[in-house]
């Protein structure tokens, strides 16, 4: 016989099941969830790297192409790099070198001062030795 106080256990029951089939698929799916979630997160820090190695390799590029001698397609570079880097040292100064090589030193004057106000810890060691052949060669202390 079933009476209603078995009616209602059952229908305790039947719930407890559906509450335990949703805990146990709450609990399956976490380590999926997690797992996503971490690859995400790995993926922005790749992404994000990725950025800062293009940023970094400017230089090493820059330099390749100096030491190559190839002064026109660094001066492309450099133009192209200021367009989203407007205030990156790196382009003056490579900018400088390239003007001094031309034997051109009103610019390379003009582009060591300013990669020299951008990065005034670099005038001891780059800038400035540099700077002081250029106003050697403009006849200016």
């Amino acid at each position: 016989m079933v009476g209603p106080r078995t009616d209602l256990l059952l229908k305790e029951l039947k719930r407890i099941k559906w509450l335990l089939v949703l805990i146990a698929f709450g609990l399956l799916s976490l380590p999926f969830s997690l797992m996503y979630f971490g690859w995400e997160v790995a993926s922005t820090v790749l992404q994000e790297k990725t950025v800062e190695d293009k940023e970094d390799s400017f230089e090493t590029v820059a330099e390749d192409l100096f030491q190559k001698g190839m002064l026109d397609e660094l001066s492309q570079l450099a133009d192209r790099r200021e367009k989203d880097h407007p205030n990156d040292a790196n382009i003056f100064w490579f900018r400088g070198r390239v003007a001094v090589e031309r034997e051109n030193w009103e610019l390379a004057l003009h582009e060591l001062e300013k990669a020299e106000r951008l990065a005034p810890n670099w005038k001891q060691e780059y800038t400035g030795p540099l700077l002081e052949k250029v106003r050697a060669k403009l006849g200016r202390p």
